[in-house]
């Protein structure tokens, strides 16, 4: 958005974070002729899209990130900047441990993987959800409300209950249902029939193809994004202060034009100047969960044919999903060997607290890895990775934006906006949001 009396050619925009947000906006407005700079705090762009070898492994520190999409223009987007060379097509092959078996994921969609009294259970308890929700029940206030409300007692109370209690850390009842849609599969009842059957059927299609990078892990793509503009992100560089001085900005007392963060929005309040008391309590009221993953190399070869597994009870140990790392590309472990990419989430005040033997005993006993062959157990926090939408989620969100749009800083992407996005949204809503600024690519691709 131009400033009054200021071209494209003369304005000066500061761009605060160098994930894939802030990147994506970067590279889009340099693109069509502003003048930006990034920074960044760490000396690594990335965010949660980072990578780093250890040992030889491919380890994406910020979870089994990988690359799809429902919007086909934004899928091409990533795979034309990840290039064709450098990308490796996988056929999702993903399972819940469940009573010690591997049930097809979605859920639902794998009912005949269960054990006869389980499918009957759940399949019942799906029909009579549907029943109900036609005869015109009262909708669902909350996500504990919502998850019978949709999927009935068997599947609720086998999977969604537990799993989503392991990994929100929370009272299921005391979140809201404001980000659940788009972001939880539900399948139509003959699916869900059809399964119950052993008639095989997919659920949650979008995501049944997905690409990664052959080479260097999630952070090769972040890493081609940011090629044209490399030379414009300033690494380890905090930003310490962001002050309103007339028409311009002063970012750590360097005057721009514009200011986009992209940085949390817990970490961007505290920079500004006299913010009123109601926004700085709403901005604490705001939830969040951090994540500690661990990487496992392993010396033995193909160890497993799955992509990802969910690992809903508490019995499975602590971590909620597992990443079989190596098999989304054959360079991401060393030639003969394997690795596991562990994801354990705590409350964002929590201390790390996972002993990394119990967790390899876990995955040991639940037959995932054999503890003999494991090489190294290696784990790092991230501060910032799930959004609890509690109750007051809508009212502390409204407060804090309202503030932030009447200030002018314009805010984007999961932590800066507050919103459960995964990396293909994040690049959409930074695609959309650079249509403001009449960029190249986005006046070539209008759909957008």
């Amino acid at each position: 958005m131009l400033e009054e009396g200021v071209s494209s050619k003369e304005m000066k925009i500061a761009i605060l974070g160098a994930g894939i947000t802030g990147l994506t906006i970067a590279r889009l407005l340099n693109e069509s002729g502003y003048e930006i700079e990034v920074y960044e705090k760490e000396d690594k762009i990335g965010g949660l899209c980072r990578s780093e070898i250890v040992q030889g492994f491919v380890y994406d520190i910020g979870g089994g990130h990988v690359i799809y999409s429902k919007d086909k223009d934004v899928l091409k987007f990533m795979l034309d900047i990840l290039g064709e060379e450098n990308t490796v097509k996988n056929i999702r092959n993903t399972k819940i441990f469940y009573k010690g078996n591997y049930v097809k994921y979605p859920f639902e969609n794998g009912l005949g993987d269960l054990q006869k009294e389980d499918n009957f259970e759940c399949l019942v308890g799906y029909i009579k959800a549907e029943f109900v929700r036609q005869m015109g029940a009262r909708p669902p206030e909350n996500f504990k409300e919502w998850i019978y409300y949709h999927f009935g007692k068997g599947i609720a109370e086998k999977f969604m209950l537990p799993y989503n209690e392991k990994i929100w850390k929370a009272n299921l009842s005391e979140m809201s249902v404001d980000w659940v849609q788009g972001r939880v599969p539900h399948a139509p009842l003959e699916d869900v029939v059809r399964s119950s059957l052993n008639i095989s059927t997919e659920g949650y299609t979008h995501q049944s193809l997905f690409f990664y990078p052959k080479e260097g892990g999630i952070q090769t793509f972040v890493e081609l994004l940011v090629e044209p503009i490399r030379a414009e992100v300033l690494l380890n560089a905090p930003v310490k202060s962001v002050v309103k001085d007339g028409k311009r900005w002063l970012v750590n007392e360097k005057a721009y034009d514009k200011v986009i963060s992209s940085i949390p929005i817990h970490n961007l309040i505290p920079l500004l100047r006299d913010v009123p008391q109601p926004v700085i309590d709403a901005l604490y009221s705001l939830r969040f969960n951090s994540m500690v993953s661990f990487l496992i190399g392993i010396d033995e070869e193909n160890i497993s044919p799955y992509s990802w597994i969910y690992l809903p009870d508490e019995d499975n140990g602590p971590c909620h999903k597992i990443t079989y790392l190596s098999n989304y590309s054959p360079n991401n472990a060393p030639r003969g060997k394997s690795s596991i990419l562990a994801e354990v989430t705590l409350k964002s005040e929590d201390k790390i607290k996972i002993d990394e033997e119990f967790l390899v005993e876990s995955l040991h006993r639940n037959k995932m890895l054999q503890k003999s062959k494991v090489e190294f157990v290696e784990h790092r926090k991230i501060d910032y990775a799930y959004i609890i939408y509690d109750l007051n989620y809508q009212k502390n969100t409204s407060i804090v934006y309202n503030y932030l749009d009447g200030y002018g800083i314009d805010t984007i992407g999961r932590f800066a906006r507050f919103k459960y996005i995964n990396m293909d949204q994040a690049i959409k809503e930074a695609i959309e949001y650079s249509k403001k600024y009449e960029t190249d690519y986005c006046n070539k691709h209008i759909g957008l």
